[in-house]
């Protein structure tokens, strides 16, 4: 069965930070570690699906993520010198190694987040790009439930660094699509009965538009008893104008958090940047080239890494009003500028060099802020079993718990 990317695996294996790193480095004699360059390498597999992943290490530091499947999953990392293979011995002085074993468990109970993909009656189901580029309906499914995937990650890694005694949370995905036998999240393409020209009018809204075509797919979604439904709403049908600077079929929305209805929406003018899988993560948030505004919108964002962290983080940022979230600091502020560096220790500057990203502590950067975590802790989509159920009478008025053990009372006025 399918899993999600999982961030925090990390946090789990000895050699995350850079004090530990330097020190499993010298205990297997690999030399002298310098302040700004570690040589190591690091393999992770997960024997159950027997995926190989290898990173490196720089600057003392590395952040990694992995699949998960449901129920038990043993990893095995293996850190080894560069310029050695990973097969030789511990003996030999070459290699490191660790296996840790953790369980994956989803509970069905919790309502999902639903992924919607909006096209026009007419539409000729492709996105922007530049010539030669895949732009077809299934490429912007794929890129839509990768972009998920990084949501859920970062959204669990960030709740647990605010409140480790929390455990690790997150929102869940209809994952109900079966494909080569696993499954995976479900994207509701719906067609609307607008046409792309007015999908693409200035004054279409698009955002109503968004909740109508939900709801006139009644069988589609199976709205909770006392809960409000939750979907994210991509417009596959926007489009970048460039003599007019603007991309036509795009509003970025959040409803704020409701009683019936929570939705947040964005348009597909940016899925170009974005990785189509996990695997194209890396390329796709260290492309520097620039991007060309003949036929795609850069969002002021000069060059692609940079449109894809855009494209990635202000969409969450809609999905986080529609959470109850409110504008403050990190991804509910302009944090998601800089979305690659809650995945990456080190990213590619413009000049073609890999920077570490130690070097760029005091910038802003993709976070959820305290408050925006302690919102989400007691949120209905992020319970976990044994979390306490607090029924509200008025569903505009919000009763949280606390890591201090108080109230944190919310309403929407």
């Amino acid at each position: 069965m399918r899993c999600p990317y999982a961030l925090y695996l990390c946090t789990f294996i000895a050699i995350v930070n850079s004090a530990s790193a330097a020190q499993i480095l010298k205990s297997q004699n690999f030399g002298s570690v310098q302040p700004n360059q570690v040589p190591f390498n690091i393999d992770f597999t997960n024997t159950k699906n027997a995926r190989l992943q290898s990173i490196s290490v720089y600057y003392d530091q590395y952040v990694h993520g992995l699949e998960f499947t449901y129920t038990d999953n043993t990893v095995n990392s293996v850190g080894y010198k560069l310029g050695t293979k990973s097969t030789e011995t511990i003996n030999q002085g070459a290699k490191c190694s660790l296996t840790i074993n953790l369980v994956y468990e989803e509970d069905l109970t919790v309502e999902p987040v639903h992924l919607v993909m909006v096209v026009a009656n007419d539409s000729k189901l492709v996105y922007d790009t530049e010539p030669g580029e895949v732009n077809n309906l299934e490429s912007a499914k794929w890129k839509y439930r990768t972009m998920a995937w990084l949501w859920q990650a970062f959204t669990d890694d960030q709740i647990y660094k605010r409140n480790s005694n929390s455990g690790h949370r997150c929102f869940r995905l209809d994952e109900t699509e079966l494909i080569n036998g696993e499954y995976y999240p479900k994207i509701h393409v719906l067609q609307t009965d607008m046409t792309t020209a007015q999908i693409q009018a200035k004054k279409s809204d698009l955002f109503g538009m968004c909740k109508k075509v939900v709801l006139n797919n009644p069988t589609k979604f199976i709205k909770p008893e006392n809960l409000p439904l939750q979907f994210t709403c991509l417009f596959l049908d926007s489009h970048y104008i460039p003599n007019e600077d603007r991309v036509a079929g795009h509003d970025a929305l959040g409803s704020g958090w409701n009683s019936d209805y929570n939705w947040g929406i964005f348009g597909s003018h940016l899925l170009y940047s974005h990785p189509q899988n996990l695997t194209e993560m890396k390329n796709k948030f260290n492309d520097i080239r620039p991007v060309n505004k003949k036929y795609t919108s850069d969002d002021g964002g000069n060059y692609r890494a940079r449109v894809c962290n855009v494209g990635i983080g202000a969409f969450l940022h809609e999905l986080g009003h529609s959470f109850g979230l409110h504008h403050n600091y990190g991804v509910m502020h302009r944090g998601f500028d800089n979305f690659n560096r809650a995945f990456y220790s080190v990213e590619l500057s413009t000049n073609n060099v890999w920077t570490s990203l130690r070097t760029n502590v005091d910038d802003q950067y993709a976070s959820w802020s305290k408050v925006d975590a302690e919102i989400m802790l007691p949120h209905h989509l992020f319970r976990l079993k044994n979390d306490p159920i607090l029924d509200m009478v008025d569903k505009n008025i919000q009763l949280f718990t606390t890591s201090s053990n108080s109230f944190l009372l919310y309403a929407n006025v």
